[in-house]
């Protein structure tokens, strides 16, 4: 202890510690499914499969080779 906390610790004060702030992943706070489009050429995040459908568009790809991935794959 060095002598600042010494002097604080006598004064019958306590010093709290910051609470680490846990930041949780946005797709996981906001329930997003993982797709793959092509046999996983192609992975991204889309709240439901018509958003994903959406994105197909966007890239001009087809949606027909779209799925739903675990996140574990």
């Amino acid at each position: 202890m060095n002598k600042n906390n010494i002097e604080i610790h006598q004064m019958g004060l306590k010093m709290s510690k910051k609470k680490k702030r846990k930041d949780i992943p946005y797709h996981i706070a906001h329930n997003y499914k993982h797709y793959e489009l092509n046999k996983g050429d192609i992975k991204f995040w889309a709240q439901n499969e018509s958003d994903a459908k959406l994105y197909c568009d966007k890239i001009h790809w087809s949606p027909l080779s779209l799925k739903e991935i675990s996140v574990g794959e």
